[in-house]
């Protein structure tokens, strides 16, 4: 792919990034607020268009797989890794951001090419960091709380059915189309004020994060033969920046977690940017 085609590719995820960075810095965009609509609004609709409409239950239940032993590595390296490895990272390490940096990708500079494989991956971590932080804390009614589960258990029913329900698609797609942007404005006023950049620890707990990711993924694409086109976006989905707690659940994040959410969604930029320029399948190294 030439320079050019990679920037007029990138930039109708990139604008709406920037626009919430600047709108945040300079009138005040609170994240915060932002973040109930997304919450509770844009990814549930998201998650159950996604599955619902794309995927088959075995393929969802090996993407979600695959999704989930990321979660569960991240974590025992979080927990395990500051001990054995001597190395600071944050919980962030478990968490990829799917839902509002891989899923608007592949959205708006993909064509939507798979949309239901990230949301499967993405559901696959959500249910697993989630369901850890549930057995901690001993607080199993947190559960109804979370809107994302009810849009998981919605969508799996419509997996099940064998009636094509193309009529509710239609009415929620303009709905669907607008939460990719929303998505990312929401990325971009998080982004402000951008701080940890100077922080080792930060870019430890990034580097274990896409670490994870690749390792896992690029296992799973292999012995779960899976096609390019969803090789690509599991990849993709994989090589997700950290994600701070508070972002997707009903929790509080440190602010060497946000610094590591904030620092990551720049180097895995980089990262997809190098893989969409020089054609790169870095699943194929095994």
């Amino acid at each position: 792919m030439s320079f050019y085609s990679l920037i007029f590719k990138m930039m109708p995820f990139l604008f709406p990034i920037v626009a919430g960075y600047a709108l945040a810095r300079w009138t005040g965009l609170n994240a915060q607020t932002l973040s109930i609509l997304v919450r509770f609004v844009c990814l549930p609709l998201v998650l159950f268009s996604s599955i619902a409409g794309r995927l088959s239950i075995e393929l969802f239940l090996k993407l979600s797989l695959t999704g989930a032993v990321v979660a569960l590595l991240g974590y025992l390296l979080f927990t395990y890794g500051n001990r054995l490895l001597k190395v600071p990272m944050g919980p962030s390490v478990s968490l990829p951001n799917v839902g509002y940096f891989t899923i608007p990708f592949l959205a708006l500079s993909m064509g939507g090419s798979g949309l239901g494989t990230a949301s499967a991956f993405l559901i696959g971590v959500l249910v697993t960091t989630f369901s850890i932080q549930v057995v901690k804390s001993g607080d199993f009614k947190s559960i109804f709380k979370e809107p994302w589960v009810y849009a998981t258990v919605l969508g799996i029913i419509f997996i099940l059915t064998p009636y094509k329900l193309s009529l509710l698609y239609q009415t929620i797609d303009p709905a669907i189309d607008a939460s990719f942007v929303v998505f990312l404005l929401y990325l971009g006023s998080f982004l402000f004020p951008f701080r940890g950049y100077k922080d080792a620890e930060v870019y430890v707990t990034v580097f274990f994060r896409l670490f994870c990711g690749f390792t896992v993924a690029a296992i799973a694409i292999n012995v779960l033969s899976l096609s390019s086109v969803i090789a690509q976006a599991v990849m993709i989905s994989a090589l997700a920046p950290p994600c701070a707690m508070n972002m997707v659940f009903n929790a509080n994040s440190s602010e060497q977690d946000q610094s590591a959410a904030k620092v990551g969604v720049l180097v895995s930029l980089v990262l997809v940017c190098l893989i969409l320029f020089f054609g790169w399948r870095p699943w194929a190294i095994f």
